[in-house]
Order: structure tokens, then sequence, then C-alpha cells
């Protein structure tokens, strides 16, 4: 398998994951043990305007590189590798905000599982020749 080929794959599989990974969570929410499930239902629902922008509007701006980058680095351009990792750096920086995390099992597995697929696309992008302009073929002469 090519590096390409290994990275465009890694980044399609990543577009699989992270959707499948926001609709697990709704809908393994309550499988969590009574104990833990009453400390997630006693947090506050309600948000202030301010943490909605403290926190909210990073964590998009997270997303957007993500999804750019993704995209890049799907389509081979040079561009894809900096904002996805960017991306990386920006939800690494917003991930602390978010406070204590308990998670089924399930979800922890696919988080995990994500989270090596991201790093797979970070060193394929950046420590392999995949986004490296290759020159084009010479075209075979044509014989009379």
């Amino acid at each position: 398998m090519s590096t390409i080929t290994a990275l465009r794959a890694l980044v399609v599989a990543e577009w699989i994951l992270v959707p499948f990974l926001l609709g697990l969570s709704f809908l393994l929410e309550d499988m969590l043990p009574e104990p833990l499930l009453g400390f997630v239902r006693a947090e506050p629902a309600d948000e202030s305007l301010g943490e909605v922008l403290i926190f909210g509007v990073p964590a998009a701006g997270a997303s957007g590189l993500w999804i750019l980058g993704s995209i890049g680095l799907y389509r081979l351009k040079p561009w894809g590798r900096p904002l996805y990792l960017a991306a990386a750096v920006a939800a690494l920086a917003v991930y602390p905000s978010v406070g204590p995390s308990v998670q089924p099992w399930p979800i922890a597995l696919v988080d995990d599982l994500s989270g090596l697929v991201s790093g797979g696309i970070i060193g394929l992008a950046l420590f392999t020749d995949a986004l490296v302009r290759r020159p084009a073929p010479d075209p075979e002469p044509v014989k009379a």
C-alpha cells in the first residue's frame, strides 16, 4: 500500500469514525452505571453566553480547521497539512475546558480508535512523501 493510499484511507476512516462517535455517544448515554449516570446528570445544563463564547467559538474553529484540513489531505494538497495540524493543536487546547468525562466502554473504544487514526494521519502527512508533488510521467513517443 502506498503512502498516498494509506493517507486517503485514514482520512476516510476518520470521516466515518467521528460522526459514528457522536451518534454513539447520544445512543449509549444511559449505559453508564447508576452512580456515574447520577454524576453526569447532576451537571448543570444551562450555560451562559460567556461560556459559549469562550469554549464554543474555539471548538467551532477547531472543527472548521479539521474539516478543511482533512479535505486538503484527501486531495493531497500541501495546505491540508498545516490546517489539520492546527486543528489537532486547537482541539488539544479546547479539550481541558470540557472538564471530567465519563464514557461507556464502546464510546471510549471508538474514541481511542479515532485518536489512533488521527495520529496516523499526522504521521503520514508530516513524515512521509505522501504530499510531495511528483512529476507527470513522460508520454511515450509516437512511432510512425
